[in-house]
């Protein structure tokens, strides 16, 4: 049963979350015990936000997902585990990510904040248009990155943003 909570926050995403440390790696600041605990809590920060977000989307689709032929393999859809308890899980994965947030400079926590909005529009309505869901996607990417420069107080440059 834990397993199937595990698989709702759909670990094999949680690379995305990586690019926290693009800044810090980008900045040559290999030996900076603080930066490093920054970027990890940015890190540990996106994966509670991130996996909210896929509960809420989940939570929101789960009668679509049971008629997918892949999707309904997914935890909720699948019934291995209920939605009153992936709901709980969300929201107290929404209060650990911000409650991590608040360790960091406040631009991060506001990085955070809207990549958190953005997603739930995105889950809400936005991922039914194709240029919208394809610049939803990518600026999470990009907030990720934000978010990693804020975190270790590393400017990030127009250049890493536009590889980003």
């Amino acid at each position: 049963m834990p397993y199937a909570y595990l698989l709702l926050l759909r670990p094999q995403q949680w690379v995305k979350n990586a690019f926290v440390f693009a800044p810090l790696l980008f900045a040559f600041r290999f030996d900076d015990v603080e930066a490093w605990q920054a970027a990890v809590i940015a890190f540990l920060a996106f994966i509670a936000a991130s996996g909210a977000v896929y509960i809420f989307n989940d939570l929101r689709d789960i009668e679509h997902d049971k008629l997918h032929p892949r999707k309904r393999f997914r935890p909720l859809a699948s019934g291995a585990v209920t939605p009153l308890s992936a709901a709980l899980l969300g929201v107290a994965l929404t209060g650990g990510a911000f409650a991590a947030a608040t360790l960091l400079p406040l631009p991060a926590t506001g990085i955070l904040a809207l990549y958190f909005l953005l997603n739930l529009a995105y889950s809400l309505e936005l991922k039914k248009f194709a240029v919208l869901d394809v610049i939803i996607v990518s600026s999470g990417y990009v907030l990720r990155v934000l978010m990693g420069g804020f975190a270790v107080g590393v400017a990030v440059s127009s250049w890493l943003i536009l590889t980003t």
